[in-house]
């Protein structure tokens, strides 16, 4: 899988160790840690680091939008390899950039990264069903629920259908 794509508004690399000051500005957010099973408030810059860190594995890549415009960090999408030929991904927005199409702009491009580089996988996200704007914009891609309860507590599965 390559290490940088782009989107119309959004230049997408792989996170390194030196970009947890300005992911931990973007992701320090009450909101951001509620909707994400595994973050915490406040987030600090080492809980940052140990966050990247802990990315180092085959089965996971998680990349960075910055606008190309300017270069701010707007928003974090990942996918991790699972068994079964199956990829989850993942994603959130700054907060000062929710609502604007970025959420929906960068998970589009990480499924079109995916769906160039591994055509024969399902690929599949968890959302709980109170997060409403993820949810709508799951669909929105093309998600479907499976009526499946998620790996993590209070999250449903939602498959990604895709003409091939």
């Amino acid at each position: 899988m390559p290490e940088v794509f782009s989107s119309a508004r959004l230049r997408f690399r792989l996170v390194r160790p030196d970009d947890a000051a300005a992911l931990q500005a973007m992701t320090n957010d009450r909101a951001i840690a509620e909707a994400i099973s595994f973050l915490r408030y406040p987030f600090t810059v080492d809980d940052c680091r140990r966050y990247i860190e802990g990315l180092c594995s085959a089965h996971d890549r998680v990349f960075i939008g910055w606008t190309k415009a300017d270069p701010v960090l707007v928003s974090l999408v990942g996918a991790h390899l699972c068994e079964n030929k199956r990829i989850e991904i993942g994603y959130w927005v700054g907060t000062g950039f929710q609502g604007r199409g970025y959420g929906f702009e960068a998970a589009r491009a990480l499924l079109g990264h995916l769906e160039n580089g591994f055509p024969d996988f399902t690929i599949f996200a968890e959302c709980a069903p109170e997060n409403v704007p993820s949810w709508r914009l799951l669909e929105k891609l093309g998600f479907e629920t499976t009526g499946q309860d998620g790996a993590r507590v209070g999250r449903k599965q939602l498959n990604y259908r895709v003409a091939r």
